[in-house]
């Protein structure tokens, strides 16, 4: 007995057992991998902060650079000189110090006088030239205008700096302090005028040779204004008397005029005559208030 078959061809159709295996395999999903949120937070916060820390590493790398290579330039000690224009900023310096002492250099201002504040001024500045460094004093009395052979011989013209009638404008003191730079030895040369900048200094005074002619090779001026912020002064500016002789018991009158500067202020005007041995005798005493429309005051 055998197996045979009625249609044999139809056997082909075996093959279709092939198609639901393929079309599983194409249907088959393939597996999506998916981050679980917070770590995806986790690892984007941790590439930022490498981020950062690389920024911050490279920022205190050129930080620890920067402060070695500091250290051993001001180790080496650098010094700036120049050439022509610009000066040795360490050498000594010629320094010609010119001081305004006219009368009115004693206006007193928190007890201290004009001419005062502008020796206190001079210290501090000689305090602060390098050493080596040559000085001259000049004032508008026509001291003669030399530098000092030391620092104690400039302190000692400093105080004996005193207040006089002026023999020359301020105006040719500074001339003559420019002259004696010119003559200095020392590339550096410096120039201090010491004033209270008023009109008195330079009212009729002539214009210097070197201010005249604009000499630019001239040394820089460098004006100290010691002038009082908020000066006040009380003066007799006239004085008038009831007669040039008078006769014994014949009363004596005394008329002035007071002029002030600054605020309002009660001033005491004394008249004073002297005696047989030439002693002052106080004969006559007012207070008076200066102010802006006083008139001549009787005492």
């Amino acid at each position: 007995m055998g197996l045979s078959f009625l249609s044999p061809l139809l056997l082909g159709g075996l093959a279709l057992v092939a198609a639901p295996i393929i079309l599983h395999l194409v249907m088959r999903r393939t597996p999506v991998p998916h981050t679980f949120p917070a770590l995806r937070f986790l690892t984007q916060r941790a590439s930022a902060n490498r981020r950062r820390l690389q920024v911050s590493h490279l920022l205190l790398l050129l930080l620890r650079i920067a402060a070695l290579l500091l250290l051993a330039v001001s180790l080496a000690r650098p010094v700036l000189r120049g050439a022509g224009w610009l000066p040795d900023a360490e050498g000594p310096v010629a320094a010609a110090l010119v001081f305004d002492t006219a009368p009115r250099m004693l206006l007193r201002e928190g007890n201290r006088t004009r001419l005062e504040q502008a020796v206190t001024l001079a210290r501090v500045l000689l305090d602060k030239l390098p050493a080596g460094s040559r000085i001259a004093v000049l004032d508008t009395t026509g001291s003669a205008a030399a530098f000092d052979p030391t620092r104690a011989a400039t302190d000692v013209r400093l105080d004996r700096l005193e207040t006089a009638t002026p023999t020359v404008s301020l105006p040719a003191a500074i001339a003559e302090a420019r002259r004696l730079l010119e003559a200095a030895d020392l590339q550096r040369r410096e120039l201090y005028v010491f004033t209270d900048c008023s009109h008195g200094a330079w009212d009729n005074a002539p214009i210097p040779e070197t201010e005249a002619t604009g000499d630019e090779t001239a040394p820089p001026v460098l004006y100290v204004d010691v002038a009082a912020e908020a000066p006040r002064n009380v003066a007799i500016e006239s004085l008038e008397l009831s007669g040039d002789r008078m006769a014994a018991g014949t009363p004596l009158v005394v008329s002035a005029t007071i002029g002030r500067m600054g605020t309002d202020a009660v001033r005491t005007v004394a008249v004073e005559v002297l005696d047989e041995h030439g002693r002052p005798v106080r004969r006559g005493m007012k207070p008076v208030e200066a102010a802006r429309d006083v008139g001549p005051v009787t005492v």
